[in-house]
């Protein structure tokens, strides 16, 4: 739904996998993903530079982003600094409320 609906899709993890991994891992089950920040990016010296190309990047690139997890989706308008939370409960249903929650939001980006 993200991907033909126009949305790049970059995956975060805390954990210490490779970015490669987590590509590979999606791109197994034939999910196009723009990009993965993992742990590892956070671990040793270079993290402070990374963390800074990766803030510029989102800023100049995305006027608003969704941020989605087992049980919320947040709506972040970068300009205002004005964030919407959307609670989705874990079950079946979960890929369809979020996908309401992105249809019902995405005209106001």
């Amino acid at each position: 739904y993200l991907n033909q609906n126009g949305y790049d899709i970059w995956v975060y993890t805390a954990q210490y996998y490779s970015a490669d991994q987590i590509m590979r891992l999606f791109r197994h089950y034939h999910v196009h993903v723009t990009g993965a920040v993992t742990g590892t990016a956070r671990k040793g010296p270079q993290n402070a530079e990374m963390k800074d190309s990766i803030e510029k990047l989102m800023n100049s690139k995305y006027q608003s982003t969704f941020h989605i997890d087992r049980e919320s989706v947040l709506y972040i308008k970068k300009a205002s600094g004005e964030v919407e939370e959307y609670p989705v409960s874990v079950d079946s249903a979960w890929s369809t409320q979020v996908i309401d929650i992105i249809g019902k939001t995405a005209g106001t980006k």
